[in-house]
Order: structure tokens, then sequence, then C-alpha cells
């Protein structure tokens, strides 16, 4: 889609997952509510705002912020047969769309691409959702990953991180007992810290 916005990207998305929150739809009707808007990458206004086949999940705003659409619940709630825990999923993502749209900035669509939205069956539900959707980041309750030695999960949201990617300053803050779990792992293939210091 030309001119596809990192704002208007995370406005589709959250337009896209507020009806599927509301329906507990599966990938194809992702599919029909995302091309009710247009032909987006992946029916994805993300994946498609990032230029996916070109550049990965990279610069997708998405992944930036939270690490990932895989790692966070998506393969799992497009492989799902159960409506209720598509719905849970919808709404989680919708809290974390919700969080991009706070940080990125609000930008409204253009005249004739709002008036497609109004006239559509679902406005009014959309709206009421809209307003219940999750709008705070998670405060992370950090843990190792079960049988992914490298990465520690947040055990209220589900999202990954990959250990070697965090900083001193982040490292700090996560549980003492995870630290020294992840340190004594870390000794145990080198003579240093995780961040070069002597132990």
């Amino acid at each position: 889609m030309k001119g596809l916005t990192k704002q208007k990207a995370i406005e589709y998305s959250i337009k896209i997952w507020t009806q599927l929150e509301e329906t507990g739809g599966g990938v194809k009707d992702k599919q029909n509510i995302a091309r009710q808007y247009a032909h987006f990458l992946s029916d994805c206004p993300l994946c498609e705002e990032c230029d996916f086949d070109k550049n990965g999940c990279e610069r997708c705003v998405y992944y930036l912020e939270f690490h990932g659409c895989e790692d966070n619940g998506y393969y799992a709630w497009s492989y799902h047969d159960d409506e209720s825990f598509r719905k849970a999923w919808a709404k989680k993502f919708l809290g974390q769309l919700h969080y991009l749209q706070n940080k990125y900035g609000e930008v409204g669509l253009d005249k004739e691409e709002e008036q497609a939205y109004i006239a559509s069956e679902d406005a009014k539900a959309i709206a009421d959702l809209e307003g219940k959707a999750m709008t705070k980041r998670c405060k992370h309750k950090w843990e190792q990953k079960p049988d992914y030695p490298e990465d520690i999960i947040c055990r209220k949201c589900q999202t990954i991180k990959e250990v070697s990617s965090l900083t001193r300053q982040q490292f700090l803050k996560l549980p003492l007992e995870l630290r020294r779990t992840l340190l004594s792992k870390q000794v145990a293939k080198m003579p240093c810290g995780l961040f070069g210091e002597e132990l």
C-alpha cells in the first residue's frame, strides 16, 4: 500500500484485530477483514509498512517493542481452534497495539478511508471495543524460558528476550535468583560474565 506510515499501519491493525477480538475469527477471517482496507503483505499492515519481504521483522514497530508477534503467540492463535482462546489473544494483541499507537502518535485516516470505515456494519462494535482494550504496558515478571537457556520470558504477557540483547541496566533489574541462574550458566561457558566482567 503506497504511502503507508507507521501510524496508519498501527491504526489499520487496531481495526483488524478489534473485529477479530469480537468474533474470535481465525486466519481466513483476518485475511477477509484486512482486505476490506487494502492488500497488505501477509494481510498485516505492520508487515506491509516495514516491507517484511525485504527487511524481515527488524524494522517492524511491533518487533522493536515486543520482540515479534511469533514470540508473543501469533502462531498459537493462527493454529488454535478454540474461539475463546483466539478472542483472548486478540485482546492482548490489541492492548499492545494501543500502546504503540500512544507511543507513535495517532494519525487519522483520510476522508475517503474514514467514510468507508464508518459505513461498515461493525463500526459501532469496534468503537465500543476500542474503549475497553488494554492500554498499559506489561510490568514484566521475567523467568528463564524452559529449554531455551539463552532466553527469558515474561510469565504475564509471554514476551521473550534474548539474554545477550540485554543492557547491563536491564540485566540488573531482573530478579536476583534469575540473575544467579543466568550467570552460573555463563560461567560454565566462559571465564567472564555476561558483560565481560571478571567473576
